[in-house]
Order: C-alpha cells, then structure tokens, then sequence
C-alpha cells in the first residue's frame, strides 16, 4: 500500500459528474422515510479514472488489476449501505434519541475519496488458508474509539482505524520486510489495516518476496551498468516505476531500494577518508 494522489480532472463530463452527484445527494438527504437509493452506475462511471490513479493496482495491497481481475471492485472506504465493526456485529448509533443500525455512509457513496479500486480478496470477505481467518473488507469498517459519524457533520470528528491511501501516508504506519514479503503494522492503525484486508494472506507475502527479488537482481546490474555510464534503458524504467508508484508492490519495493542504497553508501564509505599524506 503506497499514498496515492487523484486530482480532479478540468473537464466537461467530470464537472457533469459532480453536477450530477451532488444532485443524487442532496435528495438522498431530504428523504428522511426511505431507506437511500444508491445508483450504482454513477459511482462506477469514474472507475478508469480513479484506477489510472493507482496506476491500474488494487489501492490496498497493490496487486495489479490488469490481468484475471478485469477492472477489479470500486471499493467504498466508508460503506454505503451499513456498517460493521471488527466482531462483525452491526454497528448502532443513535438518532433522535434511538438507537439504530447504522445506515451506511450513503452521503460518501459518490465522494472519490471514499471510492478505491480494490481487489475482490481485499474488498470481500472470505477465509484465508494462511491465516486460517476471514479477510477482506466488505462493509466492515472500525474505528479508534468506538464511535461512528450517523450524519455528514459528524463525519470530521471520525478516527478511522482503517488506511485510507488517498487521505493518509501508509509508510508511516506499515513495515514491509523483503526478504520475507510480510507486512506489519507499526501503529494501531496499521496492525488494524493489514489484519481486517488480509495483507499477509495466502501467497501475497511470496509475491512480494518475489518482486523485491527481481529488483535486486535489476539494482545488481544498474549499479555495475551505472560505473560505466550505460545504464540499460528497460532498467531504469524499472527503477522508475518503483519510484513513481506505478510499479506493482511498489511498497516493499521502494525498501529494498533503500536498503540497498544503503548497503553501496557503507560499503564506499571508506572512500570519503583521505588516505594519511593526501591532500
């Protein structure tokens, strides 16, 4: 899971869909009887953009969509139509003075920071062999202090437990590891994240491994081509697809850059020591 950024095209059918969007909204809120009637066509018209935005990966564990997954699940951070804790219970918030089973965040259900592409281990529920758990979203959705926004104005005072990649920096709460492709949390938030997805489930951790591998042997060559100042151009767009985030597990990617940059720099630190009688 990498930060993702989507900036809202400036053009006529986008500012269509907002137009329209906020129409679908506005009269999902003055219905107060019903239960909201959500236009699952409208949601998913901007599903390319949006996947153009994680560079055609799953926006949790970065597994790419192109191949066996056609366009993947446009995902509801927040979810529309009810809300789950942890347990799987349904979560209950109080309205008027009633409790109620929380409705869904169907005021969220067109906002594209709360719709990411998503892989369908990530986005459903199902058991895991490695794990030996259910994994994958659905409509759970917890939070750090047990308490749900039942309105939009409610929202801003929200702790999400769950990562949301194009709101937070997941580097600041996840450690991928190379040379073994498991991920772990390194705050509440992120133990939180890689349990309720799955982020270790069976075969992700080896397919990470396996990326990492591929870079190594790719960093190997660039470094002895860089001595020389040849360069291989198909490697240098490797190195730049990790950078830019388009590369898939580009996460654990970036580390094992890092921590190879880091081994060259001490192996050559040495050199920045002039020898004793060198001016």
């Amino acid at each position: 899971m990498i930060h993702l950024d989507f900036t809202p095209p400036d053009d006529a059918a986008w500012h269509a869909w907002i137009q329209e969007v906020r129409t679908a909204v506005e009269k999902m809120l003055a219905d107060v009887t019903g239960k909201p009637k959500i236009d699952a066509a409208l949601y998913k018209r901007q599903r390319d953009r949006l996947l153009a935005a994680t560079h055609q990966k799953c926006a949790y564990c970065e597994l790419s969509l192109t191949a066996g997954q056609r366009k993947g699940d446009v995902e509801h951070y927040r979810p529309k139509g009810r809300a789950r804790r942890m347990d799987g219970k349904i979560v209950k918030v109080l309205r008027d003075g009633v409790e109620i089973d929380h409705p869904g965040y169907y005021w969220l259900a067109y906002n594209y920071h709360n719709l990411l592409p998503a892989c369908s281990a990530c986005n459903r529920r199902a058991g895991d062999a490695a794990s030996g758990m259910n994994t994958g979203k659905s409509d759970i959705f917890p939070t750090l202090d047990d308490h749900w926004a039942a309105c939009p104005e409610e929202v801003p005072a929200e702790q999400p437990a769950l990562l949301n990649p194009w709101l937070d920096d997941p580097a600041q709460h996840l450690f991928f590891d190379p040379d073994t492709g498991v991920v772990a949390g390194i705050t509440e938030r992120g133990r939180i994240t890689v349990h309720l997805l799955g982020l270790n489930r069976d075969g992700l951790p080896e397919e990470r491994k396996k990326a990492c591998e591929d870079l190594r042997r790719t960093l190997q060559i660039s470094i002895g081509d860089a001595a020389r100042d040849d360069v291989h151009s198909a490697d240098l767009g490797t190195l730049q697809s990790v950078r830019d985030g388009s590369a898939e597990y580009a996460a654990i990617c970036r580390v094992e850059c890092r921590r190879v940059r880091q081994k060259v720099m001490e192996f050559l630190a040495p050199f920045d020591e002039r020898p004793p009688g060198v001016p």
